[in-house]
């Protein structure tokens, strides 16, 4: 199920590359959401900075990262964290 018709204004912004970029690009081709998602090249950590200061929220997809640097950043900001359940004390619902 997309969730678009749900949150009409929602929007999200994908920063950086990964080994799931080609499906996600195919998955939000296949579901119409291209006015709703935004990919954007790897940035510099004033860039990636900058982005989180104006965000609602940051996802964090990652199934190996032990405490990746972004998290403590994340958190400096009072932004709100969805991550996998993966290293150093993170907690997931499984």
């Amino acid at each position: 199920m997309v969730a678009r018709p749900r949150y009409p204004d929602a929007n999200l912004t994908l920063i950086g590359e990964g080994n799931l970029q080609a499906e996600i690009q195919n998955y939000v081709q296949r579901h119409d959401l291209s006015t709703a998602v935004c990919f954007l090249p790897p940035m510099t950590q004033k860039e990636k900075g900058q982005w989180m200061n104006s965000a609602v929220a940051l996802w964090l997809r990652s199934a190996f990262d032990g405490m990746a640097r972004i998290v403590v950043g994340v958190m400096r900001c009072g932004l709100p964290l969805i991550s996998t359940a993966a290293g150093e004390g993170v907690c997931g619902v499984e």
